[in-house]
């Protein structure tokens, strides 16, 4: 059965306090009540991406997220997030939450003694991409990062209802760990939904595109020249030095430039793109590919440790996502 896997917890009680995000980027997370306030953090993945729960008393975050776009919809409570030197709030019942990558902080209120109850989904960029590419929609480059925030006002505007209503049906089967989940290509229809309404959503708006991180800096440009450098040689790379090699940068000049760029080292990002497409490959009906074969093709030379970080990433053994094609 299909659940939410819980992986992060806060309260008042010393060791009580696991640290992993559902972001890209690890978060700075406070309780607004110290004393008496405590929060709850789940994930599910549906193909590439990622579902979120969390629960919460009331609390402040600050979450960087690098590689997808962001919907938050909060189903109990409010929320208030402030980025690109703007605030947003979203109510539940009312309305959402929709960022490009970007840095934020954001405060969620539980009124009335009710707790906070809110569905965070991040959609990468590759499924953005492909759902582009089977719509016809042109992609236009963006001219810098953090390049769109803005709120879903589901009542009042369709294609935003249509996000909204799906990405809370979505969050509704896994939550009760409907066995729909573990049918065969039914996280495929899931992830294209999704990612379709949003390129619906972007492209209505005359905002789709796929930003560039920091495409105005020289740091910038090293990231993006290593990341397309990776994605073209995922089986073939051995030691990021071959990657700092290929775009003629030392290995300290490229550490920092991810460092700043992203948040994250060349290494995490070349193993989360060896991931995703893992994935892919694995929920692909018509790929006859094993656990072992998926693994090699995407650069895993050591098929405990991909299982590891696999489990780590999506909360259920490669084996497992396999079975459900």
């Amino acid at each position: 059965m299909s659940k939410f896997k819980r992986i992060s917890c806060y309260d008042n009680r010393p060791g009580r306090n696991s640290r992993e995000s559902l972001f890209s980027s690890p978060d700075v997370f406070r309780l607004s009540d110290k004393a008496q306030g405590k929060a709850a953090i789940s994930k599910y993945s549906i193909g590439n991406m990622v579902v979120g729960q969390v629960r919460s008393t009331g609390h402040e975050v600050e979450v960087r997220e690098s590689f997808g776009v962001s919907i938050v919809v909060p189903l109990q409570g409010y929320l208030r997030s402030s980025a690109n030197r703007k605030e947003y709030e979203a109510l539940a019942n009312v309305s959402a939450l929709l960022f490009s990558p970007n840095c934020r902080k954001t405060e969620v209120f539980s009124p009335n003694g009710d707790e906070f109850l809110g569905v965070p989904v991040v959609v990468p960029f590759s499924e953005i991409a492909n759902a582009a590419e089977r719509m016809g929609i042109p992609l236009r480059q963006a001219n810098r990062t953090n390049s769109f925030s803005f709120a879903l006002s589901h009542q009042k505007h369709q294609l935003s209802g249509e996000l909204v209503h799906g990405c809370m049906a979505m969050y509704s089967e896994i939550a009760r760990g409907s066995r729909r989940l573990d049918l065969p290509g039914v996280h495929t229809q899931w992830s294209q939904f999704v990612s379709e309404k949003v390129v619906e959503l972007l492209d209505d708006a005359g905002l789709f595109h796929l930003p560039q991180i920091a495409s105005l800096s020289t740091k910038g440009r090293h990231v993006k020249r290593a990341m397309e450098y990776m994605q073209a040689n995922l089986s073939d790379i051995v030691m990021i030095t071959e990657v700092a090699r290929a775009c003629g940068l030392s290995n300290r000049t490229l550490e920092q430039a991810f460092k700043d760029a992203v948040s994250m080292t060349p290494l995490q990002v070349l193993t989360s793109f060896r991931l995703d497409e893992a994935r892919a490959m694995l929920l692909a009906p018509d790929d006859g590919k094993s656990v072992t074969d998926a693994a090699f093709a995407c650069g895993f030379r050591h098929l405990g440790r991909f299982a590891r970080v696999y489990g780590e990433r999506f909360g259920e053994l490669p084996s497992e996502t396999r079975a459900r094609r």
